[in-house]
């Protein structure tokens, strides 16, 4: 049924799925030990953690367009970088599990995979995974905050919604089918990265957890 979804609803579809892992570091992260919170900021930390990020790639391929939206975004996300950076530190170092190694490996993988997303040459390819990734941010945000504040780490705002309705402005202003299918594509593999890497971490800290009451 998604296949047959153009972008905006794709997007809209997605911004009411919270993946579990989020949803109860937003609202409960006292149930997560000292090593969930590093091991979130951590992995986060490696996927969206260095520059260029997703939206620094196409902010400078908007350049030419004129619309300063996109750069604004980036430096918004900069700004994201530094608070994921912050988390990072104040997190201190991850407990490590069987299979480490592999999950790093995985994480850099989901990494590459969205490298690949931001440089596709595939007119609106980079535009639809910078759209489905601040839609994400709706729901990783919160959680960030929560682990921000139990870390005594400061914050800036963020304003979502402003941002969104921008966002889904531009997808529209693209009306032709190959323009829609190729974000729609965009949006489809950010999303598909995103679950991949929150399964990944529910799977570890369900194993942390089992080897703790073990």
């Amino acid at each position: 049924m998604q296949d047959r979804l153009k972008p905006i609803d794709l997007l809209q579809l997605r911004s009411t799925r919270q993946p579990v892992l989020l949803r109860e570091l937003a609202t409960n992260n006292a149930a997560f030990n000292g090593s969930d919170i590093a091991d979130v900021a951590h992995y986060l930390c490696l996927l969206h953690g260095r520059y260029p990020g997703l939206m620094d790639s196409l902010a400078d391929r908007m350049v030419a367009s004129g619309d300063n939206f996109f750069s604004e975004l980036a430096e918004r996300f900069t700004a994201e970088r530094r608070l994921l950076t912050d988390l990072t530190v104040a997190a201190g170092p991850i407990g490590r599990l069987l299979g480490e190694d592999r999950s790093m490996n995985i994480v850099e993988q989901l990494r590459v995979s969205i490298d690949l997303l931001a440089r596709s040459d595939r007119e609106g390819c980079a535009l639809g995974a910078a759209a489905a990734m601040l839609t994400e941010w709706k729901h990783i945000r919160p959680a960030l905050n929560a682990v921000a504040s139990r870390l005594s780490v400061k914050t800036t705002g963020f304003d979502h919604d402003a941002l969104s309705t921008q966002m889904l402005e531009r997808v529209a202003s693209y009306p032709e089918k190959r323009h829609q299918r190729a974000i729609a594509f965009g949006v489809k593999q950010l999303c598909h990265q995103h679950e991949q890497f929150w399964l990944l971490l529910n799977n570890r800290c369900a194993a942390r957890r089992a080897a703790l009451h073990g």
